[in-house]
C-alpha cells in the first residue's frame, strides 16, 4: 500500500507543477490588450511605434510559451547602471518566477565587436535570454516594472 502512495503523491505533486510550468494556454483577449495599452500610457510616454510593436507582439499570442533574447547596453557609469539593473531585476524577476518564467541564459560581452554588418550603433554590453510561460504573463509583469 505505501508504495502506491508515494508514487500517487510523487504523480499529482508533479502534475500540478506541470499544470503551473506549462499553464493553461489562454489567448491574450483584445479587451487585455486594451486595457494594457491603456496602462502602460498612463505610466509613461511610450513612442507609437513602441506601442505598436507591443500591440502587435499580444495580437499574435497563441499562448505557448516562448524565449525572449534582452540585449543590453550599460551606460556610463557602468557600476550605477548595474545597480539600476539590478533594482530592475529584482522586482521584474520576482514577478516572472511566480509565473513559472526565469532566466535561461545571462552573460556579458567578453570582446569587442567581432562582426559587425548591418548592425552599426549596436553596442550591447550583456545578453540574457528569459523563458515566459506566456505572453499573458509578460503582459502583466510590464505595469508592475
Amino acid at each position: 500500500m505505501t508504495p502506491i502512495i508515494i508514487w500517487s503523491t510523487a504523480a499529482v505533486l508533479y502534475a500540478l507543477f506541470w499544470l503551473w510550468y506549462v499553464g493553461l494556454g489562454r489567448k491574450i483577449t483584445p479587451a487585455e490588450i486594451d486595457d494594457t495599452m491603456k496602462l502602460l500610457l498612463s505610466k509613461g510616454n511610450p513612442s507609437e511605434q513602441k506601442l505598436a510593436t507591443l500591440r502587435r507582439f499580444f495580437e499574435e499570442d497563441d499562448g505557448k510559451d516562448f524565449v525572449m533574447v534582452n540585449l543590453l547596453e550599460l551606460k556610463q557609469p557602468v557600476g550605477e547602471s548595474r545597480q539600476k539593473l539590478t533594482a530592475y531585476q529584482k522586482v521584474f524577476l520576482g514577478n516572472l518566477l511566480k509565473r513559472a518564467g526565469h532566466p535561461v541564459f545571462i552573460a556579458s560581452v567578453a570582446g569587442g565587436k567581432v562582426e559587425n554588418v548591418g548592425c552599426d550603433g549596436d553596442n550591447w554590453t550583456a545578453a540574457g535570454m528569459v523563458r515566459y510561460r506566456s505572453r499573458r504573463d509578460l503582459m502583466e509583469v510590464l505595469p508592475d516594472t
